[in-house]
């Protein structure tokens, strides 16, 4: 299979990049704005401005001209670049996370769709986030985000399914990376203690779950938003 999943060069999808490419038939499309250090045979790497609609476009080219198809995007990056009350964040912040958040997911849904229809199926991934459900304070603009990227992923989906391609959002609560595990104790622990599950979730938690959604057995799996975690 032909992945593209954004945000690989940490976290979370460093660790979907190098999951889904120990399958060596699999070949694995990662992007980034920085470097990413894995080195298999069967992971690119696009250092890219994730916003940017050209260097999109440009990357899928790349893409299509080398491999035909796309059979699964993963919309994983993702940023909440400000923890202040919504009257405190400066605009540029805001801009940023509806940028990254909700533009990039768009575009890179956008590209993927064109890939996916050469073979009338395909399976797309968004990220949301436990924070939809629980609102907390200084998330107003985070959270925001990807209540968007929601609605996007709901009415997407209903617009592509005659074409034989789900899309679907995953929306994890606290997860054991090394960015979560250095983040304030108290703040996690708040975060925690909202949820059924006490304790930070496993990052297979994750690739389960899109496994799942991924095989022949969630065709009719779409428009959907799974929270993990017991949010």
């Amino acid at each position: 299979m032909n992945f593209v999943i954004t945000g690989t060069s940490r976290g979370i999808g460093k660790y979907l990049a190098e999951y889904y490419s120990n399958d060596e038939s699999n070949i694995i499309f990662g992007c980034s704005r920085g470097d990413c250090d894995i080195d298999k045979p069967n992971y690119i790497h696009y250092k890219i401005d994730i916003t940017e609609p050209k260097f999109i476009h440009e990357m899928f080219n790349e893409i299509r001209k080398g491999y035909g198809s796309l059979d699964v995007l993963i919309n994983n990056a993702g940023v909440n670049v400000s923890n202040a009350f919504a009257y405190l964040v400066p605009i540029e912040k805001i801009k940023e996370n509806y940028e990254v958040n909700f533009l990039a997911p768009v575009l890179f849904s956008r590209e993927a769709l064109k890939l996916m229809l050469n073979k009338k199926a395909g399976r797309i991934i968004n990220f949301g986030s436990m924070m939809m459900k629980h609102s907390p304070p200084g998330t107003s603009f985070y959270t925001a985000s990807k209540d968007a990227l929601y609605s996007f992923t709901k009415v997407f989906a209903k617009e592509i399914f005659s074409n034989g391609i789900t899309c679907n959002m995953i929306a994890p609560a606290v997860v054991e990376t090394d960015l979560a595990m250095n983040a304030n104790k108290d703040i996690l622990d708040e975060l925690l203690y909202r949820n059924a599950i006490k304790h930070p979730g496993k990052l297979t938690d994750i690739s389960n779950t899109i496994d799942w959604l991924i095989s022949p057995g969630a065709e009719s799996i779409t428009g959907q938003i799974i929270y993990l975690g017991g949010v």
